[in-house]
């Protein structure tokens, strides 16, 4: 089992959020990221993993020709199952890639001084990444990885991505 922190990034499909009579849009695509997860390590080289990702938000800035028109936030979530192989280099250090199935939820929230409006979209994707992990003791170790969190999203509801995250956690071993 662990616990994750790190950076996300998006990639924001610019033309899904058009930001009705908008001169221009300025996109914020980095956020804090954080994990839970936790897995079963059948032997040295293949393990099986479950997480569940709050993979951060996304803003988007409107305005038009007289000013400011409004703020569109997009935020993701995901849980997913993933294969891990792993190569130990010694008894301390190891790396690993992982590839799986990932479930993805994400809403979209635009607001100005006259209305507000929410939705939100619930999407099946895939996971890949890649990591290396090192022993502190026998039960702890320390984990670096960067993901990839594909087809984030729909482009008729809260908007399209994909999400990558860089992230150290704390795994604990039983």
């Amino acid at each position: 089992v662990g616990l994750g922190a790190g950076v996300s990034s998006f990639n924001l499909k610019k033309n899904d959020f058009t930001g009705a009579s908008a001169t221009t849009r300025s996109f914020d695509e980095r956020d804090k990221a954080f994990k839970l997860f936790g897995g079963y390590r059948f032997n040295d080289h293949l393990a099986v993993e479950g997480q569940v990702a709050r993979l951060g938000e996304s803003s988007i800035r409107y305005r038009g020709a007289a000013g400011a028109l409004g703020t569109e936030t997009y935020k993701a979530t995901a849980v997913s199952v993933t294969a891990m192989g792993l190569l130990p280099l010694g008894s301390d250090f190891t790396l690993f890639a992982k590839a799986g199935p990932s479930y993805s939820s994400a809403e979209s929230s635009f607001s100005n001084a006259a209305l507000g409006a929410k939705t939100r979209s619930r999407r099946a994707g895939a996971l890949v990444g890649v990591g290396a992990s090192y022993a502190l003791t026998d039960n702890l170790s320390l984990r670096a990885e960067a993901e990839s969190f594909l087809r984030v999203g729909e482009a008729a509801k809260a908007g399209r991505s994909s999400v990558q995250m860089l992230s150290a956690s704390l795994a604990y071993r039983f």
